[in-house]
């Protein structure tokens, strides 16, 4: 990697060398990607929901800029700002951001938004950054618990755990055809299912995602996702209300403990809590039966951007 280049330390000077990246020029940049969206580097489409930039310094790429745009909605998803470590400090960040917001803006987008994790080495310099361009301040989306599962036996989650009359247990992955489709639906019609969130399309780990079904309806949920062969997140999790009255406490508890016995069996050491702030029956049940495996806490924050009209 050169050293950074003397006198391209303004943003607005920046701003003139920043390319936007197409399916032959995004493979330079992989190095600076997250994993998840390596590959879609090399098919950078004009028409495409992927909007890349990037800025080299003496021929080198040094900064990267990913955003999804989802048409539907006219919301953009800012999904990557990442500067190589000496070019840090000189406006190349601010130079992305304000480029993709000009490619969303005219692409139809009406708000951009962003999600990231809390952590001293680069949130502080990404918050200056947005606030540069003019972004409102972030709020915190989720709590994020990561935990070291226990091994050996004899856990609270081994126990015998059963479920009061009339409600059943089942895996995600059995559920019939396009019955999380209708479900998600139902999420947004039902009073019911107030705050229930549901993404029908989602993968899900088929280990230990399962349901509650009470009265012939799906009316609770623990979705998992795997995110790496030893690490399992845990982000979806939500009972109806009626399944939460005294008589029925327990069913939470019992849908959690079968989730971590399966994990436990299946070999698979880590897990991560991801829980929304306000969502406070998971984070009883995180403070009473996990907080004892939990290694590190952290924020996952967001903050949105009405774009102006181009």
């Amino acid at each position: 990697m050169p050293p950074a280049v003397a006198g391209l330390t303004h943003a607005m000077e920046l701003t003139h060398a920043v390319e936007w990246l197409d399916e032959r020029s995004g493979p330079a940049y992989v190095h600076l990607a997250f994993v998840k969206d390596k590959a879609a580097l090399s098919r950078l489409d004009p028409h495409g929901p992927y909007l890349a930039v990037g800025l080299r310094v003496l021929g080198w790429p040094v900064g990267l800029g990913l955003a999804v745009l989802d048409a539907e909605s006219g919301h953009g998803a800012v999904r990557s700002l990442a500067v190589a470590p000496p070019c840090r400090g000189r406006g190349i960040a601010t130079a992305l951001l304000t480029t993709l917001e000009d490619g969303l803006r005219a692409r139809g987008c009406t708000h951009a938004h962003i999600h990231y994790s809390d952590g001293p080495g680069t949130t502080p310099a990404l918050e200056r950054v947005l606030q540069k361009c003019g972004w409102p301040p972030s709020q915190v989306d989720r709590l994020l618990f990561e935990a070291r599962n226990p091994e050996g036996d004899g856990h609270w989650f081994q126990r015998p755990w059963t479920l009061p009359p009339g409600i059943a247990m089942v895996d995600w992955a059995d559920l019939p055809a396009g019955e999380a489709r209708a479900l998600a639906e139902q999420c947004r019609s039902d009073p019911r299912y107030q705050g229930a969130l549901l993404n029908p399309y989602l993968p899900l780990e088929p280990l230990n995602s399962l349901g509650l079904c009470y009265e012939g309806e799906i009316a609770g949920w623990l979705h998992v996702r795997r995110v790496a062969p030893d690490r399992i997140v845990y982000d979806n999790f939500w009972v109806r209300r009626d399944l939460l009255r005294a008589r029925h406490m327990g069913v939470g508890l019992t849908l959690l403990a079968e989730a971590l016995r399966r994990q436990h069996d299946a070999g698979i050491p880590w897990s991560c809590w991801c829980v929304r702030p306000d969502n406070r029956h998971m984070l009883r049940l995180i403070k009473a039966y996990v907080e004892h495996y939990v290694v590190a806490v952290r924020e996952l924050r967001y903050a949105v951007k009405e774009l102006d009209a181009p």
